[in-house]
């Protein structure tokens, strides 16, 4: 093997070195973007999804209604009993 082919070997070497390295790059900084918007946007969506004090409060009061109506009627309280059951049903047989 003369010198020109191991420096043509050795470029060869260097030049596939480079191209990987550069694909790591590509990806590692395409990951990077992808995890930043990702970020943002899970601040973004709690930021829209937070509704303070008195909207928490107005849920609380709805909710209690709402047990209030359904424990009042019994024909009502089967039916979201039945219906409860069926989504486990669906949910298991998903699975």
């Amino acid at each position: 093997m003369s010198l020109h082919d191991i420096e043509q070997r050795i470029i060869g070497a260097a030049w596939a070195y480079g191209l990987l390295l550069a694909a790591i790059v590509t990806i590692l900084t395409a990951v990077l973007v992808c995890s930043g918007i990702s970020a943002l946007a899970c601040r973004w969506r709690a930021r829209r999804n937070d509704f303070g004090p008195a909207g928490n409060r107005l849920w609380e009061e709805v909710d209690a209604h709402l047990e209030d109506v359904i424990a009042a009627d019994p024909q009502l309280a089967a039916g979201l009993d039945r219906l409860n059951a069926a989504v486990r049903n669906q949910h298991k047989g998903d699975q």
